[in-house]
């Protein structure tokens, strides 16, 4: 199969503030390059939540702008390879998701699997690494943020229905945690739980790997994606959100930039 090399593994946009936030998005896009054929999938299958987490490249686009927050975020579907785990995770090409068949990606060869990640799994991981290195040469108390969105209702689990609104995962910074639940609550009353609809201790991979050896603040949202799959939803949950990380990661000094924060929630 050809290496399409007009998808990079990521879009990286740095910082226009100084406030050391830094906020990544391992299942930000559903992007799959045209010679994959779209994994075989529908085009519904191809829009819905297994193949990305729906709102979150646009909401962290809304923190580069209102925040001036340095964003990292994926630009190939999970159902492609999955950024949010190991790299020897069963799971890592996944060969069904949510009552859907990926059925590009049953029987692949070692050939197969190791060209897809070494097209966009390790460039992402190293390019992250560096990333992440840089912000905390630049700041000396950055808050690194990793944003999901979780869909209200499983197609395989019909009976299932996830009320919360924002889950917060953590594992290692309970503290941060706390006090992003705290400063969240205070703007607007969401159904807000911790280590919900999952829990970090399952599954937080790219926390795990690259923040666990840093001693750096951090935060994990999940958020409801029917709260953020329009752009008019994501302004606003975006602009509760922006109140909130700006009592964790305030401006560091005073400079000129397009952000402000006299910023109001809609």
């Amino acid at each position: 199969m050809p290496v399409d090399n007009s998808l990079p593994a990521f879009t990286h946009i740095p910082a226009s503030a100084q406030r050391g936030l830094f906020c990544f998005g391992d299942h930000a896009s559903k992007d799959i390059p045209p010679h994959y054929n779209g994994l075989g999938l529908s085009k519904t299958d191809k829009q819905r939540h297994i193949a990305w987490d729906i709102g979150t490249a646009a909401l962290c686009y809304y923190f580069a702008q209102k925040l001036g927050a340095e964003i990292y975020i994926a630009n190939f579907s999970r159902l492609l390879i999955d950024a949010n785990r190991a790299c020897n995770d069963a799971a890592l090409i996944p060969t069904h998701s949510d009552g859907s068949d990926i059925r590009a990606n049953i029987n692949l060869t070692k050939s197969q699997r190791q060209q897809r990640i070494a097209q966009f799994y390790t460039p992402y991981h190293n390019g992250l690494t560096q990333a992440l290195d840089d912000v905390q040469r630049r700041f000396c108390d950055p808050l690194i943020v990793s944003v999901h969105s979780f869909t209200p209702q499983l197609k395989a689990n019909p009976s299932l229905c996830r009320t919360l609104d924002i889950g917060l995962l953590w594992k290692a910074d309970l503290l941060s945690t706390q006090r992003f639940n705290k400063a969240l609550y205070a703007v607007h009353p969401y159904q807000i739980e911790l280590n919900a609809p999952y829990s970090a201790f399952d599954l937080n991979h790219s926390m795990d790997y690259h923040i666990s050896n840093r001693n750096v603040r951090h935060l994990t949202l999940e958020i409801r994606q029917d709260l953020i799959n329009t752009p008019k939803a994501v302004a606003r949950m975006g602009a509760h959100l922006t109140q909130a990380l700006k009592k964790l990661a305030p401006l560091q000094n005073n400079e000129n930039s397009n952000t402000s924060d006299s910023f109001a929630p809609m």
